[in-house]
């Protein structure tokens, strides 16, 4: 049902993102408690300022998905490293 997204700032879902699920829910930036009983929202911010969010649901004792969006918020993630002495461990 993706494709023509009325959200503001929400993009529609193309195929190279749904190919993004696995990599969303198994390495995600955030999770959090999703709006409806036992739902929870993944998300993932990439590179180029794109966060792409997914929703699963525990339905029956199993993961079922529910829903995958991305929305651009702009900007360009820098890397940031820590470094630490170790003399200072």
């Amino acid at each position: 049902r993706h494709g023509n997204e009325l959200a503001k700032g929400q993009k529609s879902i193309s195929k190279q993102d749904i190919e993004r699920y696995a990599e969303i829910v198994l390495d995600p930036h955030s999770i959090e408690r999703g709006k409806s009983p036992g739902g929870i929202y993944y998300s993932r911010r990439y590179p180029d300022g794109t966060v792409y969010a997914v929703e699963q649901k525990i339905r029956d004792s199993k993961l079922e998905f529910r829903t995958l969006w991305k929305q651009e918020v702009g900007g360009i993630m820098m890397p940031i490293f820590l470094a630490t002495d170790e003399r200072d461990a």
